[in-house]
């Protein structure tokens, strides 16, 4: 996969979902550090973790992001896929 064509298709798509300023997290006094974590609500086979770094290096590069659950693994409800730390702004 061309990782220059991945890279321009998330930036399209942030843009598209946020555009140049978001009114929620603009009005939330949210600049400190957070951590936030991506839980499975059922079972299923999980897709998109391989996108989830690159996505969150064109938000905020300085969040730490781990990945629990790979693509193409099983999981289940209650299952922690992405753990995300660093500003409560960028994250959410």
């Amino acid at each position: 996969m061309d990782k220059v064509f991945v890279r321009k298709q998330l930036e399209n798509f942030y843009l598209e979902d946020v555009g140049y300023s978001d009114i929620t997290t603009d009005n939330l006094p949210l600049d400190k550090n957070i951590q936030a974590q991506i839980v499975s609500k059922d079972e299923g086979i999980i897709a998109g973790t391989t996108f989830v770094k690159e996505l969150f290096s064109i938000v905020d590069p300085t969040i730490n992001v781990q990945i629990h659950k790979r693509d193409g693994e099983h999981i289940k409800h209650g299952d922690v896929i992405i753990t995300l730390e660093g500003s409560g702004k960028s994250i959410l």
